[in-house]
C-alpha cells in the first residue's frame, strides 16, 4: 500500500512538472526575447535548452524509467507504441551519426546560430517521451497557446505596417527580414504554420452550439485565425503557402465527410480570403508603411481575383446552409453519398496532379515546353535553377552533391548532426570560387528532410521522416474518438509541407514535438482504456 501511494505521488509530481513545462513552452516561450533582435535566435535556444534540461533531469532523477509503464503494469512491449520505437530508433541513428562524425565537438551543440546538434536532438526525443507519458487531456494548454499566439500574431502584423509597440526595430536596419518576438521571417513563418493549422482544426471540431460559451469561443477563435492569416501572408515567405496548402488539403478530406465540418471549412476559407483582402486595403491606404512583399503575397493581397474568390466562398457557404437545412428535414442519405463520391473524384484528380508536377517542372526547366507555360516560366516558381527559391536551388544542389559524394558508410550514417557547414568547408572549399559557391556557407540544406539525410544518412533520415508520417497517420486513425487529433494532424502535415523549404530550429521544432507527444498521450490513453 505504501509503495502504491509513493508511486501515485511520484506520478502526480511528474504530471505537474510536465504541465508547468507545457505552460512555459506554449505560453511564455514564444514571447520571450532579449536585446531585441540582436541575438534573438540564441536567446530562444538558451531558454528552450534550460527549461527542457531542467524538466528532463527532474523526471530522470525521479526514476522516469519506472513510470514508463502504465498504471496496470503492462509489459514493455505493450507500453511502447510504433511512435515510441521510431523516436528511439532516431535517437540511436543520431547517436551513431554523431559518434562517427569527423566533427564530434561541433556536432554536439551544432553550428553557430542554429544549435541543432546532437544535444538538441536528445532534447526533442526527451520532450516527446515526457509529454507522451505525463501530458494532459485538459484543454488549458490549447488556451495558453491561443492567447500567446494571439499576441505573437498581432505584434508581427503591426510590424508589417511599421508599427513597433515593443521598439524591436530600434537601431536595426533589416525590418523586412524580422518580425514580432520570433525574429527572422522564415522562423516566424514556421511558427505560424504550426499554430494556425491547429487553430483551423479546432475551429472545425469544436461543438460550440452545445456549449454555454460557444459563441464567445467561436468569436475569439475567428479573430485569432483572421490575425494569423494576415500575419502569415505579410511575412513574405513562400514556405507559408506550402504549409497552409498542405493543411487546407488535409482538412478538406474530413470536411467532405460531414456537412457541419464542410460549413466550418468554408468559414475558415472565408476568414482566410477576407484577411488577405483586408490586408490589401490597408496596403492601399498606407503604402508608405508597407515594405515590398514577395510576389505571391503581393498577388494574394492585391489581386482583384481575390474578391471573386471571396464572393464564391460566401455563395458556397449560403448553399451549404440551405443544403444542411434540406438534409435535416429529409434525412436522406443521398447528399452524404454524393459528397463522398465527389471527394473520391476530387482527391483522385489531386493525386494525379501532384504526380504529374515533377514532369511539368522537368518540361519547363529543360526548355521542352518553351512558349507553352509562359506565365509559369516568367514567375520563376517553375524554373529550378541556382537562383530558385531565394538561392535554395543552389543549396539543394549542393546538399545533393555532398550526399552523392559520400562514401558508403557516410551515406548510411551521414556527416553528423548540424555539421554540414563544417563538412563543406573541409571537402568543398574549392567550390567557393564558383559563381554560386558563396552559398555553400549555408548551415543546412534549407529543406529539413534533405538535411536529415545529409546529416544522419539513410538510417537517420528515413527514421526521422517516418516519425512525422507515423504521427500523421495515427492522428488520422484515432481522430474519430479523439477529435482534437484532427487539429494536431493538421499542424504536423503543415510543418512537413512548410519545411520542404525550411529547417529545424529552436523556436518551432520543440513545439511540433510537444504536439506529437500530446497526440501520442491521447492515443495511448484511448488504446489502453479499450484494452
Amino acid at each position: 500500500m505504501a509503495k502504491k501511494k509513493k508511486e501515485e505521488k511520484l506520478l502526480k509530481w511528474s504530471e505537474l512538472i510536465i504541465w508547468c513545462y507545457l505552460a512555459v513552452m506554449l505560453g511564455l516561450y514564444p514571447l520571450y526575447y532579449r536585446n531585441n533582435y540582436a541575438d534573438i535566435g540564441t536567446a530562444k535556444y538558451l531558454f528552450f535548452r534550460l527549461v527542457t534540461v531542467v524538466m528532463l533531469l527532474y523526471l530522470i532523477v525521479t526514476q522516469l524509467s519506472s513510470c514508463l509503464f502504465d498504471a496496470q503494469k503492462r509489459k514493455i512491449k505493450h507500453c511502447f507504441t510504433l511512435m515510441d520505437r521510431l523516436v528511439l530508433l532516431y535517437g540511436g541513428a543520431a547517436g551513431i551519426s554523431w559518434c562517427l562524425s569527423p566533427f564530434r565537438t561541433e556536432g554536439f551543440i551544432g553550428s553557430d546560430g542554429w544549435y541543432m546538434g546532437f544535444l538538441s536532438q536528445i532534447l526533442f526525443i526527451g520532450i516527446y517521451f515526457a509529454v507522451s507519458r505525463f501530458g494532459t487531456e485538459e484543454p488549458w494548454p490549447l488556451w495558453v497557446a491561443g492567447i500567446s499566439s494571439f499576441f505573437v500574431f498581432l505584434l508581427a502584423y503591426l510590424n508589417r505596417f511599421d508599427v513597433d509597440p515593443l521598439g524591436m526595430y530600434e537601431g536595426f536596419a533589416q525590418k523586412k527580414g524580422y518580425l514580432g518576438v520570433i525574429g527572422q521571417a522564415t522562423l516566424y513563418s514556421s511558427y505560424v504554420t504550426v499554430i494556425l493549422p491547429a487553430g483551423m482544426g479546432l475551429y472545425m471540431i469544436l461543438d460550440w452550439e452545445k456549449q454555454k460559451r460557444g459563441p464567445l469561443i467561436r468569436g475569439l477563435l475567428s479573430v485569432l485565425l483572421l490575425i494569423g492569416f494576415g500575419s502569415g501572408i505579410t511575412q513574405s515567405s513562400d514556405s507559408f503557402y506550402l504549409g497552409m496548402g498542405a493543411a487546407f488539403v488535409f482538412l478538406l478530406w474530413f470536411a467532405m465527410e460531414d456537412l457541419k465540418f464542410w460549413k466550418r471549412y468554408v468559414e475558415i476559407g472565408i476568414l482566410a480570403v477576407a484577411s488577405a483582402k483586408f490586408t490589401g486595403i490597408l496596403q492601399f491606404m498606407f503604402p508608405e508603411r508597407v515594405p515590398p512583399l514577395d510576389p505571391l503575397s503581393f498577388v494574394v493581397t492585391k489581386s482583384h481575383l481575390g474578391w471573386f474568390v471571396l464572393a464564391a466562398a460566401v455563395l458556397c457557404y449560403i448553399g451549404t446552409c440551405l443544403a444542411e437545412n434540406w438534409y435535416n428535414r429529409k434525412k436522406t442519405p443521398a447528399l452524404p453519398r454524393m459528397i463522398r463520391r465527389f471527394r473520391a473524384v476530387f482527391f483522385t484528380l489531386l493525386i494525379l496532379a501532384i504526380l504529374s508536377l515533377p514532369v511539368l517542372v522537368w518540361l519547363v526547366t529543360t526548355g521542352r515546353a518553351a512558349g507553352n507555360f509562359g506565365a509559369l516560366q516568367e514567375s520563376g516558381y517553375m524554373v529550378f535553377d541556382h537562383s530558385w527559391g531565394n538561392g535554395r536551388g543552389t543549396i539543394w544542389m549542393h546538399a545533393a552533391r555532398v550526399f552523392r559524394d559520400y562514401s558508403p558508410l557516410r551515406k548510411l550514417v551521414g556527416c553528423g548532426p548540424d555539421v554540414l557547414i563544417y563538412y563543406t568547408l573541409e571537402h568543398y572549399a574549392a567550390l567557393f570560387q564558383e559563381p554560386w559557391g558563396a552559398l555553400l556557407g549555408a548551415r543546412n540544406a534549407h529543406n529539413e528532410w534533405l538535411t536529415a539525410f545529409v546529416d544522419y544518412g539513410i538510417l537517420g533520415g528515413t527514421v526521422y521522416l517516418a516519425i512525422f508520417l507515423a504521427a500523421l497517420t495515427r492522428c488520422v486513425r484515432f481522430c474519430k474518438k479523439e477529435p482534437v487529433l484532427l487539429a494536431f494532424g493538421a499542424a504536423v502535415i503543415a510543418y512537413m509541407g512548410h519545411n520542404i523549404s525550411c529547417y529545424q530550429q529552436a523556436i518551432c521544432t520543440p513545439l511540433i514535438f510537444i504536439i506529437m507527444g500530446t497526440a501520442e498521450y491521447l492515443i495511448r490513453k484511448q488504446k489502453f482504456a479499450e484494452s
